[in-house]
């Protein structure tokens, strides 16, 4: 309760909705002892923000699963070079391995359900007992490279592939979630989709549409899986060097988001 806050000195009030970074709840393999007291300082925070009623929205880079002995973080697929771990992940694929392994319970399952989401739940619940008042957004950008969950490292020789393949993840992840916290929101974000085409669109309202169905794309068909999701978002940046025109390609993106949202209510 010492931090300031710059919306609150700007506007009087705390904000309704503040970002957090999950990751930063666990202990793994990279922390020492001295993350402890961050941990549960962070959670008390969290807690108190959250029952003075602000809402919590989480992303999350989770760290990696089964990578022998690695020491430092490891989320990002393009941040070190020649860095072993990142090598490793690459060859290995272990987010892969997590979604083709829920059906047999194997070892890169349960590995990921007891190390991250087992623990994950432990410490929402003690921020919301019910998870009401927390928005959790994993796996995003997952149609870029940069993350280890990224679709450019789940394809392969096993059953499922690309989309479908960070769906599962995707899904059972929200279904447990959901079961330990059944009042907590569940997000889904794409990243800007940039490489969905304008070209031959006869009107704005075309390439929204486009926009609209590439979103689909990476949407559960299964309506119960469907109805984990709460909220949809894409990871939009704005570009300093051409402001207006970047504007306008996020107004037209999430015109197509919106389609989408108030189609599935």
């Amino acid at each position: 309760s010492d931090q300031k806050s710059d919306v609150k000195h700007l506007t009087g009030d705390l904000p309704a909705i503040m970002g957090y970074d999950a990751f930063k709840l666990l202990l793994d393999i990279t922390d020492g002892l001295h993350r402890n007291e961050e941990v549960e300082t962070s959670i008390a925070a969290l807690k108190l923000y959250r029952d003075s009623g602000g809402i919590v929205a989480f992303d999350w880079h989770i760290q990696p699963i089964m990578l022998p002995s690695y020491k430092e973080r490891a989320y990002r697929m393009d941040e070190f070079t020649n860095n072993p771990y990142i090598d490793l992940m690459k060859k290995e694929k272990p987010f892969y391995h997590i979604a083709n392994g829920f059906e047999t319970k194997d070892k890169w399952w349960m590995t990921y359900e007891m190390q991250r989401l087992k623990q994950m739940a432990e410490r929402l619940k003690r921020i919301s007992a019910d998870g009401s008042g927390v928005i959790f957004r994993p796996f995003h950008e997952a149609d870029g490279h940069w993350f280890w969950w990224g679709l450019k490292w789940l394809e392969g020789d096993l059953p499922l592939n690309g989309k479908e393949a960070l769906t599962k993840v995707f899904i059972e992840t929200a279904r447990y979630l959901k079961q330990e916290l059944p009042e907590i929101l569940i997000a889904f974000s794409a990243d800007k989709l940039d490489y969905v085409s304008h070209q031959n669109a006869k009107n704005e309202d075309e390439i929204v549409q486009r926009y609209a169905d590439e979103f689909t794309t990476y949407l559960p068909k299964n309506k119960a899986d469907l109805a984990l999701i709460d909220i949809y978002g894409m990871d939009l940046y704005t570009s300093k060097d051409e402001p207006e025109k970047s504007l306008n390609s996020c107004r037209i993106k999430l015109k197509g988001l919106s389609l989408l949202a108030q189609k599935h209510d």
